[in-house]
């Protein structure tokens, strides 16, 4: 059992903290690490679902097929995220595909040993619920987003949960996470060519600055105000 292993299993949430010994030993024996490589796929939409996994270091985006026939960002896992956890109970394949966004380490449990933990001890049992609700809040939250609002308000609203979901980087500016323009059109469900120009209002009027793939944003209240008003 590697030292690094331990490391890896300890950074998983409080789960590690809530095991009986013979429950982290069982853990630790099961638990594989994956490297991927930036825009290598994890697992499509559809597989059959064997395991949960959790991003030790990169990032991880969640795409879904739309009945548009696009592919749109449902979700974003940075470093110290788990996704497909909901695999472990009673989906049994994967309701999206996920993408490595940058080089990053994965570790992966079996669905079966995770159902284990659940039902044997209530306090990782409690940390999904929790987990589950907030999930379906974001969820809701982003249904209704995408309904009511306009153009600006949806870009808006999309650079907000970006920046909620990946952080900044050092600058405390700059979005730790570096999306193409398509992938935001999908996210926001919306043409890319709308993205575009939203986009470049937006670096007009000074609330973002564009480098590439790098998003900063200069005016956080006001890109707020466009996502609660516009």
């Amino acid at each position: 059992m590697t030292d690094d292993k331990i490391e890896i299993a300890k950074s998983i949430s409080n789960i590690w903290f809530f095991m009986t010994a013979q429950q982290q030993d069982m853990f630790l024996e099961h638990m594989e690490i994956e490297h991927y490589m930036e825009t290598e796929v994890i697992f499509h939409e559809g597989d059959t679902a064997t395991h949960t996994f959790y991003v030790y270091q990169g990032r991880v985006k969640n795409e879904m097929l739309g009945l548009d026939n696009k592919q749109h960002v449902i979700s974003m896992a940075p470093a110290g995220h788990i996704f497909a956890s909901q695999s472990p109970f009673g989906r049994s394949v994967y309701n999206c595909t996920a993408i490595a966004t940058e080089d990053s380490v994965i570790a992966k449990v079996p669905n079966d040993i995770v159902y284990h933990l659940v039902e044997s001890n209530p306090q990782i049992a409690l940390m999904y619920i929790r987990a589950f609700s907030e999930r379906i809040d974001t969820l809701i939250r982003r249904i209704q987003n995408l309904q009511r609002k306009h153009i600006r308000g949806k870009m808006a609203d999309m650079l907000l949960f970006l920046k909620d979901k990946c952080g900044y980087e050092a600058d405390g500016k700059t979005l730790n996470a570096h999306p193409s323009r398509k992938e935001i059109a999908n996210a926001a469900y919306m043409d890319i060519s709308n993205a575009i120009r939203t986009l470049s209002a937006f670096a007009k009027e000074g609330v973002i600055a564009l480098d590439g793939r790098r998003y900063t944003i200069l005016d956080e209240k006001k890109l707020l105000w466009i996502s609660q008003k516009e």
